[in-house]
């Protein structure tokens, strides 16, 4: 029984968990853009994105033992820890420079500014947040160090 980052993200259709999982971590954020209309032009711009960005755990409700139990909790920080460390660094910067580029972009509505804005800072999330949870997998899952009782 093994310990598992998803590879689910937040707006993707859920995915079951494995029957072997003991646990599995995933990505969960919320994007929220606001935009401002500029006097000048009349049009509405990007002029904020708050993104709230965390990893939630999923575990079983029992476990063959207490023992077990701890180990599993244990080991699934790991996978918490990437998912953190992703969050403040190459997430940030995805977001940083997705922000950066949407500034440019106008619309004649607000909604559809804002609509537009968090479509698009999902989309540039999307990809290195799936690989951050596979090399996650490869670096804990794939050898075996997240299988009960450990190698």
């Amino acid at each position: 029984m093994g310990t598992a980052p998803t590879a689910q993200m937040p707006g993707d259709t859920p995915t079951p968990d494995p029957a072997e999982a003991a646990a599995m971590t995933a990505f969960d954020w919320s994007i929220k853009s606001k935009c401002k209309c500029d006097k000048k032009d009349g049009k509405f711009y990007l002029w904020d994105t708050i993104i709230n960005m965390h990893a939630v755990v999923h575990l079983r409700t029992s476990y063959a033992s207490d023992e077990q139990q701890r180990w599993v909790r244990e080991k699934e920080q790991d996978h918490v820890a990437d998912i953190n460390w992703w969050g403040r660094n190459e997430g940030k910067t995805a977001a940083q420079a997705q922000e950066t580029n949407q500034e440019k972009v106008s619309f004649s509505d607000k909604a559809a500014c804002e609509a537009a804005a968090d479509a698009a800072m999902q989309n540039a999330l999307r990809p290195s947040a799936r690989e951050e949870v596979a090399m996650s997998k490869r670096a804990y899952d794939d050898n075996g160090s997240h299988t009960w009782p450990g190698p």
